[in-house]
């Protein structure tokens, strides 16, 4: 599943959690990943029912696997500002440095929400650890043998 549609509140957790668990299994990420993605869409599915979001949100993703780009179409700008300016409703503050801390990347523009997450770097990681034990294994196996 590339994309579903929600309308934010309590029923669409379950539409959300089946996304993220979609991304999971069709990009293989990692676990800190998938907590991080589940937490994001949770509190901005809250946030956006809180302050009265009532139109249908899209939630789609791009990916250059460095990269997971999480998209929200459908936001009201009106919504979204009163976001911005009204911090202290809802605990709106505490929501949004949440989105920002989780993610790497928190824009809004043209009535999109996009949350980027950079995913790159975590594998890059786990193939260089995967490089150094294979060429450990070669090495010593290298030593070892009659040539």
């Amino acid at each position: 599943m590339t994309a579903t549609s929600f309308i934010p509140g309590k029923t669409a957790i379950r539409q959300i959690e089946y996304f993220v668990d979609n991304l999971y299994e069709s990009l293989f990420l990692n676990d800190t990943y998938y907590g991080n993605l589940l937490i994001c869409l949770s509190e901005l599915n809250e946030l956006l029912f809180n302050n009265s979001q009532e139109k249908p949100i899209e939630l789609s993703y791009a990916t250059d696997h460095k990269t997971l780009t999480l998209i929200a179409k459908g936001v009201d700008d009106e919504v979204f500002n009163q976001l911005k300016t009204d911090i202290n409703h809802n605990n709106n503050e505490i929501t949004i440095e949440l989105l920002k801390s989780l993610s790497d990347s928190f824009e809004y523009k043209d009535g999109q929400l996009l949350l980027t997450f950079d995913i790159g770097a975590l594998h890059n990681s786990i193939y260089k650890e995967r490089l150094r034990l294979l060429s450990e294994y070669f090495m010593k196996h290298k030593i070892n043998s009659v040539d």
